[in-house]
């Protein structure tokens, strides 16, 4: 006769963001050819208040970074995450060849993960989303591309409410090809990530769980039931260098090496935020051992 559960091992998997990045055109990021890497590069088009020029945008990015959705009575628990958040600039200012320069921000032993440009700002917020939306079919949008789609995504994407190009920057479909040349955005959900606040991480403003440290992204276990799905969102109202003003440092003082966001920004004058991502890291039970009764 068997005992009842006696445990309940565990097996563990990461959902982390990959995207579209078009500095890959040409050489690829893998023996395939894939154009995408690590995170979801940020639209260079600045953020502003509405009607506040041209080339401003007049809406915060918002970036669906990763999600899972969550089976009915079968539990997940959630026991990691990480987020990503890198400021960027070419050097050759679009000019080929590109010469992109980047910088992860709040790198973990250096790095500040409060920073953020002085006119721009991202928040992350993890929610579980109890109803899912369903857009039917016929409401797709033809701008929804590769790491580009229309209010909803299972896979890392920034998405869209309504978005405009110029005709030169789509195919023949009408399509973009590259959603980072964008003209204007309006997000979904008027801007307000969707659900409900998941352990208190509903909104954060810095980087709390560092990428590139495996050591500190171990959180305290949170238990995920479904229907739903569990969304790691991110918020971006992006820089605006033509605007902000030069960073600069008194000639007696050399940059100050704690402050290596502001030597970058200081350094890379038309720097802006250039990809945001995170990653969420769950448990589930992958079975259970039942024992004899009377077996250690």
């Amino acid at each position: 006769m068997l005992a009842s559960l006696a445990c309940q091992p565990r097996s563990r998997f990461e959902v982390a963001t990959y995207g579209f990045d078009p500095d890959l055109c040409g050489i690829g990021s893998d023996p395939n050819g894939s154009l995408t890497q690590a995170g979801l590069r940020v639209p260079k088009a600045p953020s502003g208040p509405a009607g506040g020029g041209a080339g401003v945008i007049g809406a915060r990015y918002l970036f669906q970074c990763c999600t899972v959705r969550l089976p009915p009575n079968r539990p997940l628990w959630l026991v990691g995450m990480a987020e990503l958040l890198t400021m960027y600039e070419d050097t050759a200012d679009g000019t080929p060849p590109i010469q992109p320069v980047e910088k992860l921000i709040g790198r973990s032993g250096s790095g500040d993960p409060r920073y953020h440009f002085v006119d721009a700002t991202v928040s992350f917020h993890l929610r579980h989303v109890r109803s899912v939306p369903y857009p039917l079919w016929a409401n797709q949008n033809v701008l929804t591309s590769q790491s580009f789609v229309w209010r909803w995504s299972d896979s890392p994407a920034l998405v869209f409410e309504t978005a405009t190009f110029a005709a030169g920057d789509l195919n023949y479909n009408g399509t973009p090809d590259n959603y980072l040349t964008l003209t204007g955005y309006t997000p979904p959900w008027n801007g307000q990530p969707p659900g409900v606040d998941v352990g208190g991480f509903g909104t954060f403003n810095s980087i709390e769980h560092p990428w590139d440290n495996p050591a500190a992204q171990a959180i305290e276990p949170i238990e995920m039931s479904g229907p739903g799905a569990l969304v790691l969102y991110a918020s971006v109202w992006q820089t605006n260098p033509g605007a902000r003003g030069a960073v600069t440092w008194p000639a007696m003082m050399p940059a100050d090496p704690q402050l290596p966001e502001v030597a970058f920004a200081s350094a890379f004058t038309s720097a802006i935020y250039g990809r945001v991502g995170g990653k969420l890291i769950l448990e589930r039970k992958s079975g259970a051992v039942q024992v004899p009764r009377g077996m250690p």
